[in-house]
């Protein structure tokens, strides 16, 4: 884990992420008319993007960053089997193509100087709050 001092805090969200998009894929899809043309696949590949950045925000050892890519392609496999199963959902094989490839896209992110964004944000915020108490 990267030196957060909110850590739990950030983690927490994290979780709450995670069933976000769990509720969202599992959920009734969107009514006919008003999808657009691939919109389910970009969902998935925005929702697993998201996870796959935030994951690379919070760790910096690349074996923990690693595990944890790995948990979240475990994750969408287990979302695509569980839609399956769900009348008002059908998993594919192109939907875990879509999952697989948002998880690679926001992995990539640790390769860019973005990667330390969280501790610099939580810096500022600390900092924010430390300067600006309405109680001194």
């Amino acid at each position: 884990m990267r030196p957060l001092r909110l850590l739990l805090w950030w983690r927490g969200l994290e979780w709450s992420l995670w069933l976000l998009l769990a509720s969202v894929l599992v959920a009734p899809g969107i009514p006919a008319p008003l999808q657009l043309a691939h919109s389910d696949k970009l969902a998935h590949a925005a929702g697993f993007a998201v996870l796959a950045a935030y994951a690379v925000l919070l760790r910096e050892r690349w074996r923990a960053l690693r595990d944890s890519l790995l948990m979240l392609a475990a994750f969408g496999a287990l979302l695509e089997g569980i839609q399956v199963l769900l009348p008002w959902r059908q998993g594919d094989w192109v939907d875990l193509a879509a999952n697989w490839g948002g998880i690679l896209v926001g992995s990539l992110l640790a390769l860019s100087p973005w990667s330390d964004a969280l501790v610099r944000l939580e810096r500022r915020m600390l900092y924010i709050s430390e300067r600006f108490k309405p109680w001194r």
